[in-house]
């Protein structure tokens, strides 16, 4: 799946794009399935504003008071709409996921290099990266900037 946010400052993308993630990443049963989900912005402060905050949600989740949290009960209501509507099912769902965030939190704490979240400039140099003898260039090659062109 891809999806693509564009939006002005202060609208909420990091919001949007925080609870996006979550949204995928707990709806796996694998709790390992964050390290096939790539998150890309265009800035470093926006890319680590995002990582803490799936980090922090996660975690939350994870805890006791957790369960209330609006951006979980979000979350749920967007995967199975009409699922508020049974308040036992609900909340059996409200703590499959919050299990589900507690799991997949020390999986990320775990394996930190596998959680992709980046600037779309070093996604770019990381796919160079990969194709370096595709492309003909030295497995040590350096971006140079030229702002003058």
């Amino acid at each position: 799946m891809f999806k693509i946010y564009s939006s002005s400052a202060g609208s909420g993308k990091t919001y949007t794009l925080t609870k996006e993630y979550l949204k995928l990443a707990l709806s796996s049963e694998s709790e390992t399935y964050f390290r096939s989900i790539l998150a890309v912005t265009f800035t470093n402060a926006a890319a680590n504003e995002m990582k803490e905050r799936i980090i922090l949600m996660l975690r939350t989740f994870s805890s006791p008071e957790g369960k209330t949290h609006f951006m979980l009960r979000d979350i749920v209501t967007e995967l199975y709409p009409g699922l508020e509507n049974d308040p036992t099912l609900f909340a059996e769902t409200i703590e499959l996921y919050a299990q589900r965030a507690k799991k997949i939190f020390r999986k990320i704490l775990h394996r930190y290099s596998d959680f992709s979240v980046m600037t779309i400039d070093k996604f770019t140099q990381r796919l160079v990266s990969s194709f370096t003898d595709e492309l003909g260039i030295p497995f040590a090659f350096e971006t140079i900037l030229d702002s003058d062109q």
